[in-house]
């Protein structure tokens, strides 16, 4: 069976589109390193917005954000559950 990307020769490069409701572009199949400076830019942007929640729970709030509203962030290569990695760059940041 054929599917849309296998018939267009799209495959598992990257794929880069914009989001016209939001004006945003999501980038598919981002690196590590790449999720990583995307997601702490965003944090920045979020905390100021929110200086009251940046801090609480560790993170988690800014997280479950990123669950709704910025979910092609977490695009990210990683196996299992990506709070742990996320956790742990917001809390690097929070050292700097």
């Amino acid at each position: 069976m054929w599917s849309w990307s296998m018939s267009t020769g799209v495959g598992l490069t990257y794929i880069v589109w914009a989001l016209a409701a939001s004006g945003r572009a999501c980038v598919a199949n981002m690196t590590k390193e790449q999720a990583r400076r995307a997601v702490l830019s965003e944090y920045d942007s979020w905390a100021k917005k929110h200086p009251n929640q940046a801090s609480m729970m560790g993170g988690f709030l800014f997280f479950r954000y990123l669950q709704t509203d910025r979910l092609d962030l977490l695009d990210f290569r990683a196996g299992g559950n990506k709070w742990p990695i996320v956790q742990g760059w917001i809390r690097d940041r929070l050292k700097d």
